[in-house]
Parts: C-alpha cells; structure tokens; sequence
C-alpha cells in the first residue's frame, strides 16, 4: 500500500472506518450524495486492500445500519452491501442473497449510483447493477494510461563516443 494512501486511512476522522458515523439513529436520514461518495472510495478500498480494514479496526455496524435500517435510497443501500460483502469476504451467493432480500431481483429495479462528475461538473450516475463492470473497466484504463506514460527517471544526458571508452 502507498504511504499516501496509509496516511489518508489512519486520519484520525477514519479511525475507526470512513462511515463510522452512521448509527441506527440516522441511518436512514443521512444524505445519499453524501453517503454515495464515501461508500464508492470504501468499496475501492476495499477490493484494492481486502485486509485493510480488519487491521485497522473498521466496524462492519455502520455499515449494517444503511441496509438494515432501510436507508431510502437504493444506491446507497447496494454501495453498503458491496462493502459489507467485500470487508466480511461473504461469499457471492450470500451476497446476491442479501442484495434479494434487501433491493429485490438483482438487475430488475434501477439503482442508480452518483460515479463521480464530468468535465462541466455536472454528476455522472450509473446503474449500480453496473458498477463491477464499470469499475473494472476504470481500473484497466488507468493501467492502460499509466503504461503507455512516459517515466522519466533521470535527466536527459547525452554520452559522447570518447566518454565510453
């Protein structure tokens, strides 16, 4: 793991994880454009660091609070349970059996997820049935654009033929 993103995740407002202000109490009245931020940056936690969160002492509560409190927004509650999933390392069944009990049959009903915004600033939202692929898509583009930069590690000198010998 970078030493950037240690630094960011042992801030002491993550100390004990990036939600761990949810409580029973206002689970369901918390802002989905707030929450819908947080929870996509954990879920990319997560899948990049599957430990990371046991070893930092992050408590699978708050995260249990968004889903089984019913927050109102469908996105926010798919977001909770992918993190809750990935953190937990349920298995895929468990998973879809949760996302059926709580959103109803995966991929019927929209739900929508704020991905982040595009040039203008204007939000992007994509379906979150959709967010493995497009997350998965994300990661292979970066990985694309970070091999074909260019990494200049010295300065550009020029050895002349007598210097070789």
């Amino acid at each position: 793991m970078s030493s950037i993103t240690l630094e960011f995740v042992q801030r002491p407002s993550l100390k004990n994880g990036p939600v761990a202000f949810v409580t029973p109490e206002n689970a369901t009245e918390l802002s989905a454009h707030s929450l819908q931020p947080i929870l996509l940056a954990y879920d990319r936690i997560v899948r990049a660091c599957p430990f990371l969160p046991d070893q930092l002492g992050w408590s699978l509560h708050p995260l249990l609070y968004l889903v089984l409190g019913r927050h109102p927004h469908r996105g926010v509650v798919y977001l909770a349970i992918q993190c809750y999933a990935l953190q937990s390392q349920m298995t895929e069944l468990a998973r879809d059996n949760l996302i059926r009990q709580h959103l109803g049959e995966l991929g019927v009903e929209d739900c929508a997820i704020d991905y982040g915004v595009d040039q203008y600033g204007a939000t992007v939202s994509i379906d979150g049935w959709l967010l493995n692929m497009t997350e998965l898509s994300r990661v292979a583009d970066e990985r694309v654009d970070i091999a074909k930069s260019t990494l200049s590690f010295a300065p550009e000198i020029t050895i002349l033929r007598e210097q070789l010998s």
